[in-house]
């Protein structure tokens, strides 16, 4: 999820500890998961393609996530649904580029 939303945890890798924030005392604190989560979630587009199965795939409940076979699927379409999309936006007629197999 941090991929998607181009997010890096904040400072420097080597001098800072990754999903900690620091307290008003000053306190270095680790952020909760569920709360990680969450603030990755809000930074997606509420109408991003994956977002819902972005939200499955973190259920606590691992019987509510999607088996990798869903998940090729839905990343699949969501890859060809992109290539649709840039194909509009370059004008090109339905043909499929070389590149494309």
């Amino acid at each position: 999820l941090s991929v998607l939303n181009k997010h890096i945890p904040d400072g420097d890798l080597f001098g800072c500890i990754p999903f900690t924030r620091t307290s008003l005392d000053g306190d270095t604190l680790v952020v909760p998961e569920n709360e990680r989560r969450a603030t990755d979630l809000a930074r997606l587009s509420h109408d991003h393609y994956l977002r819902p199965l972005i939200r499955r795939c973190l259920e606590n409940d691992p019987e509510e996530r999607p088996c990798a076979d869903r998940l090729l699927q839905t990343l699949e379409r969501y890859v060809e649904l992109c290539r649709e999309e840039e194909r509009a936006r370059q004008g090109e007629d339905e043909e499929r580029p070389s590149y494309v197999q």
